[in-house]
């Protein structure tokens, strides 16, 4: 998990300090990411999560119904990781791979990815079942 995402939770308003410790836990429980449980137990809607990333971080929101999915950039990465870390590449712009994420707090995945793809990563924001579903048409 992100280390940004859980103080990001409360400080938005997303989750309570009692709520975000109790999905911790559930999570630590589940060996599941904390963004699953959340989404899992319906505590925030997946629209009304990735709207207030897009908010909070000021990175664009996408809706990837009608974003155009380059070939080029899919080559980027493989299906398993993007499966991996929730991501979908978008568009190739330069040395510059624009990424849809639902946790785009997660650090360590954009790390992940800029390695693999030798790519500098640009975050956008997307749900998640949007980036599954979009994972499922391009791979």
């Amino acid at each position: 998990m992100s280390k940004k995402l859980a103080p990001l939770l409360v400080q938005t308003g997303i989750l309570t300090q009692k709520e975000l410790d109790r999905s911790l836990e559930l999570a630590k429980k589940k060996n599941t990411s904390l963004l699953d449980v959340i989404l899992e137990e319906k505590q925030v809607s997946e629209e009304e999560l990735a709207d207030t990333f897009a908010r909070w971080l000021r990175l664009p929101r996408v809706r990837l119904a009608t974003t155009v999915v380059e070939d080029d950039a899919t080559k980027a990465i493989n299906e398993e990781l993007a499966h991996k870390h929730l991501c979908l590449p978008l568009k190739l712009e330069g040395k510059t791979l624009i990424l849809a994420m639902a946790n785009p707090a997660d650090y360590d995945a954009i790390q992940d990815v800029q390695f693999v793809s030798g790519f500098t990563v640009r975050p956008v924001v997307a749900s998640r079942t949007e980036i599954v579903d979009g994972i499922s048409q391009v791979y």
